[in-house]
């Protein structure tokens, strides 16, 4: 059962209601209820904002132990620290072991999974992990990032995750950078520098800030040096985690004195960061002209997203 924010809100089994969900807001719920609405387990948020930390069942607390993605692989129960569930998955998420199906909702990724059609619920679609791919297609479309319209997560689900089921999260940023020395015809030289910027998936609570490094080692054709200060947009499937990566790199430089820059990495295939591409172009300072490729390291310190630091509070303050 689905309401109209397209949240899993019930299952029914031959017309009869056996399960159903209270929300928190889109993407979190917050309790389980049994077919006659009686309470069976409550969830507390904290770390993550798509999978609790903490679960309460007939009077006992369980912890929640998920992998980098959300996805649960085991239920400890807090009083003797036994292993009450125990969950593994191939690398699409399809579900290999399960010592306790149906114990608590929790699947891959954090989705909500169903241990009879084998689907799992990202906000507003069902991902089926057999075949790797939504069983439909993006709501809005090519704006979610990709041309393939049913893949999931850029078909990269072991780095990457899609929470919602149809937005990328997007970051701006402004990048303050040192082009070259780029010394041609046949040259080589560095470029890099730091950005500072905002991530967000258009609501608050999927908003947060990072600061990146970036370095960038350089072959190509040209004379070129210079510094300047780029503005910069990026595409990733679910908020940004602070790490470092790596990926192809390319950047073009030509002016004198006032002088034009573009740069951007090529990586489709995802990294700690999320970032899945990135491109850049604003006015610098500088003298001559250069193409160049390369090879691009980048490492990335990502706060919170506002949702996680609400969660984080309410769950040190539960009035608040």
């Amino acid at each position: 059962m689905i309401d109209g924010r397209n949240r899993r809100v019930g299952k029914k089994v031959n017309g009869a209601l056996v399960q159903g969900f209270l929300y928190r807001n889109q993407l979190e719920p917050i309790a389980e209820l049994d077919g006659s609405g009686n309470l069976v387990a409550r969830f507390v948020y904290g770390s993550k904002a798509h999978v609790p930390d903490y679960m309460v069942k007939a009077g006992v607390t369980y912890r929640v132990v998920s992998d980098h993605l959300g996805s649960v692989r085991m239920i400890v129960n807090t009083i003797d620290g036994s292993v009450v569930q125990r969950m593994d998955y191939n690398e699409f998420g399809v579900v290999t072991n399960d010592t306790s199906p149906g114990f608590q909702p929790f699947g891959f990724a954090g989705g909500i999974y169903d241990q009879h059609t084998k689907l799992t619920r990202f906000g507003a679609r069902d991902y089926d992990a057999q075949t790797g791919r939504w069983t439909a297609k993006d709501p809005i479309g090519i704006a979610g990032g990709s041309t393939s319209l049913y893949s999931y997560a850029f078909s990269n689900p072991i780095n990457l995750v899609d929470l919602n089921g149809e937005e990328c999260q997007y970051s701006l940023g402004i990048f303050g950078t040192l082009f070259g020395p780029m010394l041609g015809p046949v040259s080589g030289g560095i470029s890099g520098g730091v950005s500072l910027g905002l991530s967000t998936d258009w609501t608050l609570e999927g908003t947060q800030l990072f600061v990146s490094f970036q370095a960038n080692l350089l072959v190509g054709v040209g004379t070129f040096g210079g510094v300047g200060l780029q503005g910069g947009t990026s595409i990733s499937e679910g908020p940004l985690t602070s790490g470092a990566s790596n990926s192809p790199y390319y950047e073009g430089n030509a002016g004198t004195g006032p002088s034009l820059g573009f740069g951007g990495t090529t990586d489709t295939s995802g990294n700690p960061t999320g970032v899945s591409g990135y491109t850049q172009a604003l006015p610098g300072v500088g003298f001559g002209g250069m193409a160049a490729g390369g090879a691009n390291q980048t490492y990335t310190a990502a706060s919170p997203t506002v949702g996680q630091i609400a969660n984080a509070i309410s769950s040190v303050f539960p009035g608040i």
